[in-house]
């Protein structure tokens, strides 16, 4: 059996989407895959060119695949928000997957590593042995990482190439630029597509608060008297 996806990540600086028909083999039927400089604006106009260059409507599509992060906060938000609303509209499934794992499919194999830039000076990294994705400073990577020749794919592998060769002098950063580009196609190996998620509890992965937590960690309990709408 064939199965028509949409698969959708923005979950880093690079907003990636695909129309992808899994079956006993996957093919790739379209993917836009670009650069933004905040994710939303757009999307729904792209995933409609998406939809308009393989020649589908939304009513092909008989499931959302949606990278779930680590990432942005926001990028992260706005993909389940989107494909959920699709899913509940068109009652359609949806499937979930790691923006690592994807990432990491760019080079299969039990030494690949996501590592993905998580600004202020830290990285995301997951990958074989590590069993939920974690936010660390770069330095602390061998250690995790636990081996002296990992490939290490994703825009924080290039962001701290530098640090991680010369703590890693046999790890693999890949020169080609392709090895660490997000792509929304290698989603749809990622998930059975006979186990769809729970629409209303699937949520992204998040690694660390973010920061209206750690700024507000007590929430806002005087927001009614701050804007005059004390009862």
């Amino acid at each position: 059996m064939t199965v028509k996806l949409l698969c959708l990540d923005t979950a880093t600086r690079v907003q990636t989407a695909a129309l992808v028909e899994r079956g006993p083999t996957t093919r790739v039927i379209a993917e836009h895959t670009v650069r933004r400089n905040r994710p939303g604006p757009t999307l729904l106009d792209d995933l409609d060119r998406l939809l308009s260059d393989a020649g589908w409507t939304l009513n092909d599509v008989e499931g959302f695949v949606c990278g779930q992060g680590p990432g942005s906060f926001t990028g992260l938000r706005i993909t389940l928000a989107t494909l959920k609303g699709l899913a509940l509209a068109l009652d359609r499934p949806i499937y979930a997957a790691r923006t690592t794992e994807m990432l990491r499919a760019n080079r299969p194999g039990p030494r690949t590593f996501a590592v993905i830039d998580a600004r202020r000076g830290q990285v995301y990294l997951d990958g074989p042995g590590i069993e939920r994705p974690q936010v660390v400073d770069p330095d602390t990577v061998p250690g995790l990482v636990g081996r002296p020749d990992p490939i290490l794919v994703g825009d924080g592998a290039q962001a701290f190439a530098a640090a991680l060769t010369e703590l890693m002098p046999e790890a693999d950063i890949p020169r080609d630029p392709t090895a660490h580009l997000p792509r929304a196609a290698h989603l749809a190996g990622l998930i059975d597509p006979a186990k769809p998620a729970p629409l209303g509890t699937t949520e992204p992965v998040y690694v660390r608060p973010s920061d209206a937590e750690l700024n507000y960690p007590d929430g806002f309990p005087d927001a009614l008297v701050r804007f005059g709408l004390e009862p």
